[in-house]
């Protein structure tokens, strides 16, 4: 199967870009092991860190040839076709010159070898992998023709689907928002594009979109883990930092327990397991805000982290190099690698249409290390690199729109936003993890300090810079920098159960230690629980596979045809690859969109009583159909809506009284009521 293919040819590209552009990634010769081996399994890194590559560098090279072609009949097939075949070109192109290679041999002999001693590794990531394939099939899943969104996942997935099957059933180029098309695009859409192009490949949306956010959510884990035990040579200390990011630290989870105390042991049992809401006790955080539930719904975040990820990576070398001569000498500044500065630069800037915070939080972080490593001027190379081509895609995507307005806001979404105030939040939504991770840094602090300071960059742009017009999102970049900044944590509880100095080793400490897990993971366990009690066949929203509506409108009308309807999210419009002149507004307004303006527009149509003038703004605002349906009719914003002057005016195309749809055609309508005959 084609779609098959590009998944593979993404990793194999992915591999070649890496092998090209940061060989390093793959040997990591400085670090230092006692036994002379690397700490961890090598395909722990190069199996994700090529895919996550791949996606980027496939994702790009398919859009650009499916814009070139856009005004050809079918864009996506010149876009995929070709993606395929760049790929395999620059595979073959490489491997014709023979260069270094880590092959498939070698992988498979490392992991022959290292088998034994990474036994324990394997037996941890075992139920750690099947509970993200669980989340991910148990919120989105498809059953008996029916697509089945859980009750946690809907309303993102509204926008998630919408961008998908614009791509794959429709001909969304120029790309425009599908909720609020205006001829600008300015939320990160590439990844839905990606799975866009697997479904038109022969993938259903479903498999193509769990599939790709299974492997990259696991990559991401392993990353980390690699991360964690580069900077502490401990895998034990790995192993807790992926613990640690599936179930997140706060008070919320304490609390939710002993308020109030429970009066059995079943009780109890049952508080964890059987929750019937997200945690809600501080702002917010009832959304599912700061759970998995967010790597769920917001399936390419996963991919962003995995870029920031691999950016650190790549550039640690430069780090660990020896630093006696830091800012007083040519190799402190002058570059070491201009294929490794510039591939950076062009990786970073690839990820702004996948996700631009995570692109955001990654030069914080390298502007950090930037100061401590060698080769100074590469950091500077990379980062112009990156926003000069972030500013183009803008340009291109947005003309003359600012998608990042930088402004100074204080404290987050914290309701008291005193210093004391937003302490107190900032303690109660984290619980004890920032006090173990000090107490962490304060272990090893002249190791540790740059890498707290590197890793807590995107936590203090959470609390002091506002972006976009909703602050809220910012909760990805403090997402991103707990992750990160786990590891100190995972440390300090190592060192109390299991110290360097065995000698220091003792019951209280490891009691302790496990006291500690239990205080840092409980609020996430009980919060995966809620999701699993959320979500399922019997909470979800459901949009037929094959509905008569959706395959009408896939036959019967174009894939640039515009719909006038009720706000809708999640709908068969969508779902058959169309856009509204107005769906869910939240969308829209959080991305910067003028929804206070449309929806005046909106409100004028629905009210207008002459035809001509009716006519005239549909026109105007080039609505090629309106779908009237039960929403449209019953809710109570619309109780003014001149449903009869509509159907008067415009001849019905399709109708169906069961479900109480019709839609009218607009367009090729004169005025003075001339109406179009039915098709």
């Amino acid at each position: 199967m084609l779609a098959i293919l590009l998944l593979l040819l993404c990793v194999c590209a992915g591999y070649v870009v890496i092998q090209f552009c940061f060989c390093r990634l793959f040997w990591f010769d400085y670090l230092a092991s006692p036994n002379g081996k690397i700490p961890f399994p090598l395909w722990f890194v190069v199996v994700p860190a090529s895919f996550c590559v791949g996606i980027i560098v496939v994702g790009w090279v398919m859009y650009v040839g499916a814009y070139i072609f856009r005004n050809a009949d079918d864009p996506m097939f010149f876009g995929c076709i070709g993606g395929l075949a760049v790929s395999a070109a620059i595979i073959a192109l490489y491997a014709l010159t023979k260069p270094r290679f880590i092959t498939l041999k070698n992988l498979i002999n490392d992991f022959i070898v290292t088998f034994r001693y990474n036994i324990w590794l394997y037996i941890f990531f075992a139920p750690v992998c099947a509970l993200i394939i669980w989340l991910m099939i148990y919120t989105f899943f498809i059953k008996g023709g029916v697509y089945h969104m859980g009750y946690t996942v809907f309303s993102d997935f509204s926008v998630h689907t919408a961008l998908i099957r614009s791509f794959s059933l429709g001909q969304n180029f120029p790309t425009q928002f599908p909720h609020f098309p205006d001829g600008t695009i300015r939320y990160h859409f590439m990844y839905q594009f990606f799975i866009g192009c697997l479904e038109y490949l022969g993938i259903d949306m479903v498999i193509g979109f769990n599939a790709v956010s299974i492997l990259l959510l696991i990559g991401t884990l392993m990353l980390l883990y690699v991360l964690a035990v580069i900077i502490t040579n401990r895998r034990a200390v790995g192993m807790l930092t992926v613990l640690f990011f599936l179930f997140r630290s706060s008070f919320s989870g304490i609390r939710y327990l002993i308020e109030p105390l429970p009066t059995t042991f079943m009780e109890l049992i049952n508080r964890i397991i059987k929750p019937d809401a997200f945690l809600d006790y501080t702002p917010n955080e009832g959304w599912g805000l700061w759970n998995l539930n967010v790597y769920t719904n917001q399936r390419h975040l996963a991919l962003g982290i995995n870029i920031a990820l691999i950016g650190v990576l790549i550039m640690l070398p430069l780090f660990y190099a020896p630093r006696c001569r830091l800012f007083f000498s040519r190799e402190a500044w002058l570059p070491e690698s201009w294929r490794r500065a510039v591939g950076l630069g062009l990786l970073a800037g690839g990820l702004a249409y996948f996700h631009g915070s995570a692109l955001i939080a990654l030069m914080a972080m390298l502007a950090v290390l930037g100061l401590f490593s060698l080769h100074k001027l590469e950091y500077a190379i990379t980062a112009a690199i990156a926003y000069v081509l972030a500013r183009v895609e803008t340009n291109f995507f947005a003309a003359g729109v600012e998608l990042a307005r930088p402004s100074f806001q204080w404290g987050f979404i914290a309701e008291d936003k005193s210093l004391q105030g937003v302490w107190a939040y900032i303690l109660a939504l984290t619980g004890i993890t920032l006090i173990c991770c000090v107490f962490g840094l304060l272990m090893n602090l002249k190791k540790f300090a740059v890498y707290f300071v590197m890793f807590a960059m995107p936590f203090i742009i959470t609390f002091t810079v506002s972006l976009t017009t909703d602050i809220t999102v910012n909760h990805k970049f403090l997402m991103i920098s707990i992750a990160m900044l786990n590891i100190f944590a995972a440390y300090c509880v190592v060192e109390l159960i299991k110290p360097s100095d065995t000698s220091k080793r003792d019951t209280l400490s490891v009691i302790t230690g496990l006291f500690i897990i239990f205080f840092i993971t409980i609020t996430g366990v009980v919060d995966t629980f809620t999701i699993g009690s959320l979500n399922g066949e019997m909470k979800s929203a459901v949009i037929t596979q094959n509905s008569d509506l959706q395959t009408w409108i896939k036959d019967n009308t174009e894939p640039d045809d515009l719909f006038f309807s009720y706000w809708h999210g999640a709908h068969d419009v969508f779902f058959a690859g169309r856009m509204e002149f107005f769906g869910w507004p939240y969308y829209a307004w959080s991305g910067g969109y003028d929804t206070y303006g449309r929806e005046k527009i909106f409100n004028d149509i629905i009210n207008e009583d002459d035809p001509d003038t009716l006519l005239k703004m549909l026109k105007e605002n080039n609505i090629s159909y309106i779908l009237i349906d039960s929403d449209f009719l019953t809710t109570s914003n619309f109780t003014a809506a001149n449903v009869q002057l509509m159907r008067d005016t415009f001849s019905i195309v399709y109708e169906d009284e069961a479900r109480n749809i019709a839609i009218l055609k607009t367009k090729d309508i004169t005025a003075g009521g001339n109406i179009s005959t039915t098709p």
